[in-house]
C-alpha cells in the first residue's frame, strides 16, 4: 500500500468530500485523523466506521479557526501516530445567499477565517 504507515490530519473529515478522502487514505494503509467541530457523536461515528472496515482512524474536535485548537490537533496526532505526513484542508463552508446590505462584518470574517486562511 503506497501511504503504508503514513499518518495524515484530513479538516472535515466526519463527512461529505472529507470523509471521502479519509476512506481513500485509510484504503492505502495511512492512518487518519478526522477533525472536524462536528459534535462528538457524529465524529466517532465517522471514526468507528473506517475503524469496522479495518483502518486506522482518530476522530479530534477541533474549530479550525482557531490556532490553540490546531495547535491541539497537531499535538494529538503526533501523540496517536507518532508522525503527521499530510493535512488535507478540507474544512470550509458556504454561506446562504444574502446580498451585501444583509452580510455582517461578523459573518463575513468568520468566513474568512474558515475558508482561505484555517490551518494555516
Amino acid at each position: 500500500m503506497k501511504l503504508e504507515g503514513k499518518a495524515a490530519i484530513i479538516t472535515g473529515g466526519t463527512r461529505g468530500i472529507g470523509f471521502g478522502c479519509a476512506r481513500v487514505f485509510a484504503s492505502h494503509g495511512c492512518r487518519v485523523v478526522l477533525a472536524s467541530q462536528e459534535e462528538t457523536k457524529k465524529g466517532r461515528a465517522a471514526e468507528n466506521e473506517l475503524r469496522d472496515a479495518g483502518f486506522e482512524a482518530q476522530f479530534v474536535a477541533c474549530d479550525v479557526r482557531d490556532e490553540a485548537a490546531m495547535k491541539s490537533l497537531v499535538g494529538q496526532t503526533v501523540s496517536y501516530f507518532g508522525r503527521i505526513d499530510c493535512i488535507v484542508n478540507n474544512a470550509g463552508w458556504h454561506p446562504p445567499a444574502m446580498t451585501i446590505t444583509e452580510t455582517g462584518v461578523d459573518d463575513f470574517e468568520n468566513l474568512l477565517r474558515l475558508n482561505p486562511s484555517s490551518a494555516v
